[in-house]
């Protein structure tokens, strides 16, 4: 079932868009680190960087979209603490000035994705309403 921003941010400075947040999470991470879909989902390990590219998806969902960490594990078919332990892992990695900057234009390229649905929504109730 898809998750809603609305309903698992508690943050009101993190995005607040009615849409499954999942899909646009998963393409920025798949087009960056060119991993497959089925690589950040499966649950194994799989290849390192496949792993690596899934640990920065669910350091994503968790920080830009507000997922508890319960939820992102429930998401990537893990628990709770592989969840924690992939946003550690990032948010360490993150003092690399290199590796900051591109999660940094992954972080922006969600957020332009939010505002795109949500301007696309609310247009669309208008003209249904």
């Amino acid at each position: 079932m898809p998750i809603a921003i609305t309903e698992c941010s508690r943050n009101p400075e993190r995005v607040h868009h009615d849409c499954d947040i999942l899909p646009i999470i998963e393409g920025c991470v798949m087009a960056v680190f060119e991993v497959p879909r089925e690589g950040l989902r499966i649950s194994s390990r799989g290849k390192a960087d496949v792993a690596f590219a899934r640990q920065v998806a669910m350091y994503l969902a968790h920080v830009v979209a507000g997922l508890t960490l319960t939820d992102v594990g429930k998401r990537f078919g893990r628990d709770r603490t592989t969840a924690a332990y992939a946003c550690r892992l990032i948010e360490d990695r993150r003092d690399d000035p290199a590796f900051d900057r591109r999660l940094s234009a992954l972080e922006a390229a969600i957020q332009s994705g939010f505002s795109r649905l949500s301007v696309a929504g609310r247009a669309g109730r208008q003209a249904n309403g």
